[in-house]
């Protein structure tokens, strides 16, 4: 039943990056729907900014973001908020061993 909430939740959301969906359906047992929603959300935003696949960025990408973001008005909590998703995405497939490090975790947050 999880797994068909989820993979509504992907429909609505209009995921199309794999990597993200993999990311919210491997993450169903521990996050909350509305979690899901958010992170999906976020690093769709996210995603749409980059010049790079998010599995790709570096720390340069990262701080590139950050200035992007600060220039588009978001607020210092909205840019954490979203960050923290996109570490949580980081962290999530450096277990996968599937990237080596984290990018958001070597760049300072504003």
């Amino acid at each position: 039943m999880t797994e068909d909430k989820n993979l509504g939740l992907l429909s609505k959301l209009k995921i199309k990056n794999e990597s993200v969906k993999t990311f919210i359906l491997g993450r169903n047992r521990s996050l909350s729907l509305k979690t899901q929603y958010h992170y999906g959300l976020d690093l769709d935003f996210i995603q749409r900014h980059l010049d790079v696949s998010m599995l790709e960025a570096t720390p340069d990408d990262i701080e590139a973001l950050i200035v992007l973001f600060e220039g588009l008005g978001h607020t210092a909590s909205t840019i954490k908020r979203r960050m923290a998703s996109l570490s949580s995405f980081y962290d999530f497939y450096l277990k996968r061993g599937v990237i080596s490090r984290n990018p958001v975790k070597l760049v300072d947050l504003p």
